[in-house]
């Protein structure tokens, strides 16, 4: 987890000491990766936006862009990042739920 000794120690007593530790408590590359995956979130909205955004121009009565074609495209990708999203959720919630199980120990209390 990237945390010296210290750290570890203090946020250690932390997690068994406060009750709504797991809040703003994971570990920095938790933090980190988490930071990442939101800004990926992020650039993928900005590009759903856009392709609506064409979509509408197509929609236009003056336009020559092929909606059908530009749509078809869009319902696609959706699909495509709905998939990855639901992994990349999978994923994060199984990782920070294993932190905060080594942190509070709830995994020993569960006979793990």
């Amino acid at each position: 987890m990237r945390l010296t000794r210290n750290e570890w120690i203090k946020r250690s007593l932390r997690w068994q000491l406060w009750d709504k530790a797991a809040l703003l408590r994971l570990s920095p590359s938790t933090q980190s990766e988490i930071v990442k995956v939101r800004k990926q979130v992020l650039a993928i909205g900005r590009n759903i936006n856009q392709a609506v955004h064409a979509m509408n121009a197509a929609n236009q009565p003056e336009s020559s862009l092929d909606i059908s074609r530009i749509a078809a495209a869009l319902i696609e990708k959706c699909a495509e990042v709905k998939d990855v999203l639901m992994e990349t959720r999978r994923v994060l919630a199984s990782s920070i739920g294993g932190e905060i199980a080594y942190w509070t120990r709830r995994d020993e209390e569960q006979g793990g």
